[in-house]
């Protein structure tokens, strides 16, 4: 029960964050400054272990996104499969 309530108390955190951080951000100070970025999007959305790599306008951020992607996939796979299948094995060998 425990981790339930730590599990809340942690996206409720998140939500507090991503609010304030809302509130401060750059955009909303009156401050103008000149960017010489282009615009664009990109981003990354793990459905289990795949990586689903999206993105418009700067292709500069594809080999970031691509690495970003290949590590944490592999980081995903060793936590959903290998893991599991390691704790498994030891809790076997208990008994």
């Amino acid at each position: 029960m425990k981790l339930v309530y730590s599990g809340l108390g942690l996206l409720f955190l998140g939500i507090v964050i991503m609010i304030i951080a809302g509130i401060i951000s750059p955009t909303s100070t009156s401050v103008t400054t000149q960017s010489t970025t282009s615009g664009g999007f990109a981003g990354v959305i793990f459905i289990g272990p795949f990586p689903i790599v999206f993105g418009a306008g700067n292709p500069s951020q594809l080999p970031y996104l691509f690495t970003f992607g290949i590590v944490f996939t592999i980081i995903a796979i060793l936590l959903f499969f290998v893991l599991p299948l390691i704790l498994y094995r030891k809790s076997q060998s208990r008994f």
